[in-house]
């Protein structure tokens, strides 16, 4: 069985917090304050990795229940060769994740 090592998913960004008593999952895009740092979260655009993070992030959510809180603030996804290669599993993260944005439990914020 080969493994096959991923890049660190850094324009992604999740936590828990509370809001009156009520337990939310957190699920952020981020392009970094100046330049290191922007250099650092791949300026707010994601690859497949990081769609499939919010879909792990988002089943955790549907196990417990927890609302859902997306901050969306991103140029869009990363145009490399290498997310390219990876379009056929961005597709299934793609499917799963129009299945969210059409719950009762998640609420996006633009």
């Amino acid at each position: 069985m080969a493994i096959e090592c991923m890049q660190m998913i850094h324009p992604i960004v999740s936590g828990l917090g509370t809001i009156e008593n009520l337990s939310l999952l957190f699920i952020a895009q981020e392009k970094g304050q100046d330049t290191k740092s922007r250099i650092f979260r791949n300026y707010g655009m994601p690859k497949p990795e990081g769609y499939r993070k919010a879909q792990r992030l988002m089943k955790l959510a549907e196990k417990f229940s927890m609302p859902i809180v997306t901050i969306i603030d991103t140029p869009g996804a990363y145009p490399g060769i290498g997310a390219e290669e990876k379009r056929a599993e961005w597709s299934n993260c793609q499917q799963s994740l129009f299945r969210w944005l059409h719950s009762k439990r998640l609420l996006s914020i633009w």
